[in-house]
């Protein structure tokens, strides 16, 4: 189930009854989502999963004033989200968001690579407007907290394959059961693989994926003090779709055309099947994120501590003009 519009005029819909509540982290605490005063929209995994919104982009269809632009430069592998059209286009290494993303509490402090499928998700909350006072600097537009599912004292296991257009194929299992003495594993996985849908002069096909994600947690839960661990991974490697160049400023391109071999901008017809050379709008990323989460309840209080760390490795280039010169390319590498 979702629900969407500011929370304290929010009503349920469908099976979200009174004996159904959405609870939400908006404010950094266990809540009612009609109890929060200030617009959110939740989001249950289940519900993503049934109207088959595999990836983080796909929020915009079921979060209002929510839109995620193409990332510049080719690199489609890299989110820009904008809420109530505040947000930032560039995600380069120099470059802050104005809306910030969360995983499990844990800061994204760089866009590119953040594109992936969405995997064993809990629920996802969308806040729109300021958030910099519960959630510090880079929210200025809002944000965008990712909620894990973790596993527990039941024994779960799921799986499904899905095949489509242009060989498009992909499979899903997760499995999570409780060890005894209070730990409890998971252990998800993920792959997507698809042909390209443009073909172009060189021979490929733009528009093709390979894409394969894991997630492994371990948690220790016993009476107020609770410790979870986890790992998860991406590899990818695609080449995006050709773009399509619908207006260019001269004097950029002039200053363009200085750095290059070739003039900068020749544009033919059918620009959006033209590509010059194998290399280009290619869109590859290998990223490694691990976190460790204590927490202690006090009752009126509770103690938390997160720790993390995120590498990510990212290559991309674009040919937007559709001549035989790399307009940009990248070798993004961040940890």
């Amino acid at each position: 189930m979702w629900m969407a519009a500011p929370a304290a005029a929010q009503e349920a819909d469908g099976a979200a009854t009174q004996s159904d509540e959405i609870i939400v982290t908006a404010r950094r605490t266990n809540e009612r989502l009609q109890d929060v005063p200030i617009a959110v929209t939740a989001i249950s995994g289940q519900a993503l999963e049934a109207r088959g919104l595999g990836a983080v982009t796909d929020l915009q269809q079921v979060a209002p004033n929510l839109q995620f632009t193409p990332g510049q430069g080719g690199n489609s592998g890299a989110i820009a989200p904008f809420i109530r059209g505040v947000g930032e286009n560039d995600f380069i290494i120099t470059s802050d968001p104005a809306v910030g993303t969360y995983i499990d509490g844990v800061y994204v402090a760089r866009t590119f690579g953040a594109a992936a499928e969405l995997l064993d998700v809990e629920r996802i909350e969308v806040l729109r407007g300021p958030q910099g006072s519960l959630f510090g600097k880079n929210t200025v537009g809002g944000a965008i907290s990712i909620v894990s599912r973790m596993p527990g004292d039941v024994t779960e296991v799921e799986g499904d394959v899905r095949y489509g257009s242009y060989n498009d194929f992909r499979v899903r299992a997760r499995v999570a059961t409780p060890l005894g003495g209070g730990f409890s594993f998971g252990l998800s996985g993920l792959g997507q693989w698809g042909d390209g849908w443009q073909q172009v002069p060189s021979g490929d096909n733009l528009g093709n994926r390979n894409v394969i994600s894991g997630r492994a947690v371990l948690r220790y839960a016993d009476g107020p003090f609770e410790a979870i661990a986890q790992v998860d991974g991406l590899h990818r490697r695609q080449n995006s779709a050709a773009h399509n160049m619908l207006a260019f400023t001269p004097t950029f391109f002039s200053t363009l055309q200085s750095t290059f071999l070739a003039p900068c901008c020749t544009v033919p017809n059918r620009i959006d099947r033209t590509d010059s050379t194998p290399e280009l709008n290619r869109d590859d990323a290998d990223a490694v994120n691990g976190s460790l989460t204590l927490s202690y309840d006090l009752g009126a209080a509770q103690i938390k501590s997160i720790t993390a760390y995120r590498w990510v490795h990212a290559q991309f280039g674009r040919d937007g003009d559709a001549s035989s010169t790399i307009n940009y390319a990248g070798d993004f590498h961040n940890e």
